[in-house]
């Protein structure tokens, strides 16, 4: 998808690439929990270092192409907000431990959940050949829909896990209205440059010096990033 979004890109059409980063994006944004909830680190740096690139073209075709139009920069923003909150996601294991010790009582569901987690990582990192695809996706939607209704129970009954779902769903709009009056915040993200116009056949180099960009987000001005 990202491949089509960069000819998209390079032909002149920085609407239709956006967009299909965008849904790239949004596809990576639903499984990099469950990839972060492996407990294998190397795991974890083969992922993120297979999505940066990615991360890196969308903040390149909004500076270059899109840097003066509202809807994308929001994009690239929350986009920047999203990957920054990996950290949170790498102590997930952590989080569940603690919660374990702290809430003795639901340590068998917190367990449960554990492992359908790992399970859903297994699957994801593991997809077979086509002709077995159907049995697959009938198989992880199984386990996604068990995870989802024992998630919803846990966060009733801990409110640790009702303020990670608040974090998940934090956005440049949340944060405007959450800063206080008067304040302003500046983002800062460093990003190496994809030029979408290289042609390798010439000898032109796809990744350019890396650049720094800086959001500039008002307080109670959510639509003045």
């Amino acid at each position: 998808m990202y491949n089509l979004s960069e000819l998209q890109a390079a032909t002149d059409h920085p609407q239709a690439a956006l967009c299909l980063m965008q849904e790239a994006a949004e596809i990576q944004n639903q499984i990099l929990g469950q990839i972060f909830s492996i407990s294998s680190d190397k795991q974890r740096l083969t992922y993120l270092q297979q999505i940066r690139g990615d991360f890196y073209a969308l903040l390149s075709l909004v500076t270059q192409y899109l840097q003066d139009a509202r809807d994308p920069v929001q994009a690239a923003f929350d986009l920047v907000l999203r990957r920054k909150a990996l950290g949170a996601e790498a102590a997930a294991m952590q989080r569940t431990a603690i919660l374990s010790d702290r809430y003795r009582h639901l340590a068998p569901q917190l367990e449960k959940l554990r492992q359908l987690d790992n399970q859903i990582a297994s699957l994801t990192w593991n997809v077979p050949p086509t002709e077995q695809l159907a049995a697959y996706q009938t198989q992880l939607a199984t386990l996604y829909h068990q995870r989802d209704e024992l998630d919803r129970s846990l966060s009733r009954q801990i409110p640790e896990m009702n303020l990670q779902k608040q974090l998940e769903t934090a956005n440049h709009r949340a944060i405007a209205l959450a800063l206080p009056e008067g304040a302003t915040l500046v983002e800062f993200v460093r990003f190496d440059v994809f030029n979408f116009r290289a042609i390798q056949a010439n000898g032109d180099s796809q990744w350019l010096p890396a650049r720094y960009l800086a959001f500039i987000l008002p307080a109670k001005e959510p639509e003045q990033v």
